[in-house]
């Protein structure tokens, strides 16, 4: 779905348009967090306006084929023939999304899609003083917390893949400015047809599921609140919602932390934990069954400065 073939000029203008299969989110403002004040998560119950520009959203979880076909690698769990790894009957293995993965491997993941579609990649690594975007001189994944890793930049002019901002994440799986005001994604979290929508503990089978086999949001986004979490980029912190950086233009979350931001249901999920402001969080080195991700770009195409 997402690499694109391409001859030309050795990398895309910031404002090249080409068709690689993301959705368009057009920007807005929004009410995040727990309107209802529900559940015992005070955190999420600050709500506020968030604002967040034109972005580009992947419609699924990046599958296993499309991050094998960028990393070399599938680190799965829910990969072979035995019956609590298999795929579901009829439908297809590589379909199914990845998980298992670091928020380390998801940021490597992002790098190098950008340079086999020729765009800038989005992230870089401090190296004897130099930001290195190269994902090849970064060395090992580390499987502990890395001061090098943690301090990984994002170049927010450029156009290559990254991971959705926790702001970016909720507006979409809300439905952009289609939104119908629904507390899951595509419908509410208390409906009986949730099962149309998100894969949880009621109709998994206590398992990953190939993508696009349910009902997508208002926008055309699969799995949103359901079958796998996705990796954020944002450092999670229980008190930003209450900080004026929650409130300006396209937030991006505290400035450091032990925890990575992670969004959506998965699989195993109750039913209340598919709701769109449900706000979770990860070491960004410990993978899981249970994470997966998908990607974002930003849109240029209005505006050189955004």
């Amino acid at each position: 779905m997402l690499f694109v073939p391409f001859t030309g000029c050795l990398e895309r203008s910031s404002t090249e348009g080409f068709d690689d299969g993301l959705v368009f989110v057009e920007g807005g403002t929004f009410e995040m967090g727990n309107v209802k004040k529900t559940g015992n998560y005070a955190y999420e119950h600050l709500v506020h306006n968030a604002t967040v520009s034109d972005f580009y959203i992947s419609p699924t979880d990046v599958t296993q084929k499309e991050f094998t076909d960028v990393m070399g690698y599938n680190p799965s769990f829910y990969f072979g023939k035995d019956s609590i790894k298999a795929p579901a009957e009829g439908e297809k293995q590589d379909e199914r999304p990845v998980e298992h993965i670091t928020w380390y491997e998801a940021i490597i993941y992002c790098n190098k899609l950008s340079k086999l579609n020729h765009l800038k990649p989005a992230y870089s690594m401090l190296i004897k003083g130099k930001d290195v975007t190269n994902t090849e001189k970064w060395g090992e994944i580390p499987e502990k917390g890395s001061e090098a890793w943690n301090s990984i930049k994002w170049d927010k002019k450029a156009n290559g893949y990254r991971l959705p901002t926790e702001a970016e994440w909720e507006y979409a799986a809300r439905g952009g400015k289609n939104a119908l005001g629904y507390s899951s994604a595509g419908v509410s979290s208390e409906s009986p047809d949730l099962e149309k929508y998100s894969w949880f503990d009621r109709n998994s089978k206590g398992k990953t599921h190939q993508v696009k086999m349910l009902e997508p949001n208002e926008l055309g986004l699969y799995d949103m609140c359901g079958n796998v979490y996705n990796w954020c980029w944002d450092w999670f912190s229980k008190n930003f919602y209450i900080k004026d950086a929650a409130t300006a233009p396209n937030p991006t979350g505290a400035e450091s932390g032990e925890y990575r931001v992670v969004r959506g249901a998965e699989f195993s999920s109750d039913r209340a934990f598919t709701s769109v402001y449900i706000r979770g969080s990860a070491s960004p080195h410990i993978p899981s069954r249970r994470q997966g991700f998908r990607v974002v770009r930003s849109d240029f195409s209005k505006s050189e400065e955004k």
